[in-house]
């Protein structure tokens, strides 16, 4: 059990349990870093005490959606941190289980892409720019050059 907790505790990722009524049951340190300043902040408390009432609803609603299914979902969300910085995430929530099955609640992992997406919409950019070079550079070169 010890090798799973140093596993929990050294990830970047965050990684965070919720229960059926949506209180956190636990919280990974990078997790609990990024919603509160203190460990153990987020233990107890639902996304309503934790997130703008927008962000919160959506998280409600994606919770009771797999707990309701049964399945995973993953998807991408910006969000502003407790910082002020936004912040892109992609994150996956599973079905919380008890050993007869029975869904508990859910199990969540969210990993900050946020640089990733800045590289590709750069990428994006420069991509835009060759092919309008080229689109120009065609428009200067007549066939019979060729």
């Amino acid at each position: 059990m010890r090798f799973l907790e140093a596993i929990l505790d050294t990830s970047s990722d965050r990684i965070f349990v919720r229960d059926s009524d949506g209180r956190h049951l636990y919280a990974n340190p990078a997790s609990e870093e990024w919603v509160v300043p203190e460990r153990g902040g987020t233990l107890g408390k639902t996304v309503f005490d934790l997130f703008e009432p927008e962000t919160a609803e959506q998280m409600d609603r994606e919770d009771r959606e797999v707990m309701a299914t049964g399945r995973a979902i993953t998807y991408e969300r910006r969000i502003r941190t407790q910082t002020g910085d936004e912040q892109t995430g992609l994150v996956t929530k599973y079905p919380y289980r008890a050993p007869d099955g029975t869904i508990l609640g859910v199990v969540g992992v969210s990993r900050d892409v946020t640089e990733t997406r800045r590289l590709e919409g750069q990428l994006q950019r420069q991509l835009e720019q060759l092919r309008e070079l080229d689109r120009l550079k065609a428009s200067f070169v007549s066939p019979e050059s060729s």
